[in-house]
């Protein structure tokens, strides 16, 4: 009987035995294919530094006659008495009236700096003021009034 007893107790130590291996086994973390192929070297090489010099938005307004269509140039737009005419390249052109006898609102006073490009020998588009307000502009035959 003592054979039978002590071969039940080393089977249940080799059970145990056996349970913890398996048990070890399985919480083990070993890394998956994925993670070990990723590395995390950094750049043989720094990336070269780039200079750009900076493009201006608008250029200066030329003299009279210069101006070139789809060049946008900086202007200043004179607001004081309302905005409906401007003077550019040695023309009148007109646009729907804003602000009546005095600058509209949101514009500067006495002028309004922005961008006037010259679409097409009979268009300018003027940006500035609020928001980038967009004044659409044609050639006109009319004198501006006077302003007091």
């Amino acid at each position: 009987m003592m054979e039978r007893a002590h071969t039940r107790g080393s089977r249940l130590v080799g059970v145990v035995i056996a349970l913890a291996l398996t048990a070890a086994a399985c919480g083990s973390t070993s890394p998956t294919p994925e993670a070990s192929d990723r590395t995390t070297e950094p750049p043989s090489e720094p990336a070269p530094e780039i200079t750009v010099e900076p493009t201006p938005v608008a250029l200066p307004l030329p003299p009279e006659g210069e101006i070139e269509v789809g060049v946008p140039y900086e202007f200043d737009l004179l607001t004081h008495c309302g905005v409906e005419f401007m003077r550019f390249d040695g023309r009148i052109w007109s646009t729907e009236a804003l602000g009546g006898p005095n600058a509209p609102k949101g514009f500067d006073n006495p002028e309004q700096p922005g961008i006037v490009t010259l679409e097409s020998a009979d268009r300018a588009v003027f940006v500035g003021g609020p928001e980038g307000t967009e004044l659409v502009f044609t050639p006109t035959a009319e004198e501006p009034p006077l302003c007091a």
